[in-house]
């Protein structure tokens, strides 16, 4: 398999995007790293980047998207312009990949860092491969694309969507179920963006979508930080992630009577918790994120062993287990402890 070229589009230099990008480039060197940028951020060609990234101008392949801005009608909580180019940056990347000739591809949000090497997970790109596309619930920020044609199909959809009365596609839709997601109503009328656009794709019955927000092969690629409710979170403050000695970010699944590693391909950073992002890098091998010991070997076994998964102990207990084996510093462990939400109270 060759390695899959990915995506990043941004206009600004914000940290994270940096970030974003180093650890792409850190965690899969084979691949192509492409930013389509602006002059903001066209620094990452510069020697003291130290990572190699292609920068490409947004503006030379903004065609498709400035057509599509004449039909575009805001429905979104968001502000229009946000809200657009959201949208338009599918019409963006579909130009560049027909004129860059790249058939497949990987696209991660500016506020993704990606640890895994696809490259070497054979196993789970042979299961991505037998798809279309892929996307993490409801959302693109880390999705596979498998053909040039399936990123036109949904461009091609936005399009029709948006210039023919797409209210009552939507009523109609309704009926058959395709689009009941888009149902959401607001002060604006239906709620429409471009992950409600995806997510509608994603349904339609010619499209085979694989959703990589679900477990396989005992990891999967994250949603967003603090938005997996069988997982169980210890802190908004400490990132919610735990990392072995590698560097491998693992959250744990919560059940009635277990508790289990998995490990995360990806980590999106939504709103605030952009700023932590250099913190969570592997590529500069950052000595905050290696708080635990531990191999990945180690850490299943530590999360098989007696006292993690005996039926008697409650959850409460278990996550009190997890914070004394994996958190080194007493203060720190009592901080997480004190932020627990009800729910999770801990027994001590």
């Amino acid at each position: 398999m060759s390695a899959y070229p990915i995506i990043v589009i941004h206009k600004g230099d914000q940290d994270y995007l940096f970030a974003c990008l180093k650890q792409a480039a850190y965690s899969n060197p084979e691949s192509r790293i492409i930013l389509l940028g602006n002059n903001l951020n066209k620094i990452v060609t510069s020697p003291d980047f130290s990572y190699k990234v292609e920068h490409y101008n947004i503006d030379d392949y903004f065609q498709s998207a400035k057509e599509f801005e004449k039909i575009y009608k805001h429905h979104s909580i968001n502000c229009p312009e946000f809200e657009l180019f959201c949208i338009q940056r599918w019409f963006v990347i579909n130009d560049f990949i027909k004129k860059q000739g790249i058939e497949k591809f990987l696209h991660l949000d500016s506020d993704v860092l990606l640890y895994s090497n696809f490259q070497k997970e054979k196993d789970y790109m042979e299961i991505v491969q037998k798809y279309d596309m892929t996307i993490s619930r409801i959302s693109g920020h880390t999705s596979f694309f498998n053909s040039q044609e399936i990123l036109q199909k949904f461009c091609d959809f936005v399009v029709d969507l948006y210039s023919n009365d797409f209210y009552e596609k939507m009523h109609m839709d309704k009926k058959t179920g395709n689009y009941t997601h888009m149902q959401t109503k607001t002060e604006l009328g239906y709620i429409l963006s471009d992950m409600s656009l995806l997510y509608a794709f994603s349904n339609m019955p010619d499209v085979k979508c694989l959703d990589t927000s679900k477990i396989i092969n005992g990891t999967l690629i994250d949603v967003c930080l603090s938005d997996h409710p069988d997982f169980a979170y210890l802190s908004d403050e400490i990132a919610n992630i735990i990392f072995d000695k590698s560097n491998v970010p693992y959250l744990i699944k919560r059940s009635k009577n277990s508790l289990e590693p998995v490990r995360m391909h990806s980590i999106h950073f939504q709103g605030k918790k952009k700023k932590i992002m250099p913190s969570c890098m592997s590529a500069d091998k950052n000595e905050e994120i290696n708080q635990i010991p531990f191999s990945r070997n180690e850490i299943e076994y530590m999360f098989g062993a007696n006292m993690l998964s005996k039926p008697k102990r409650s959850t409460g207990r278990k996550i009190a287990n997890v914070i004394n084996i994996f958190v080194p510093s007493k203060k720190l462990r009592e901080r997480i402890k004190n932020k627990l939400t009800r729910k999770d109270k801990l027994e001590i």
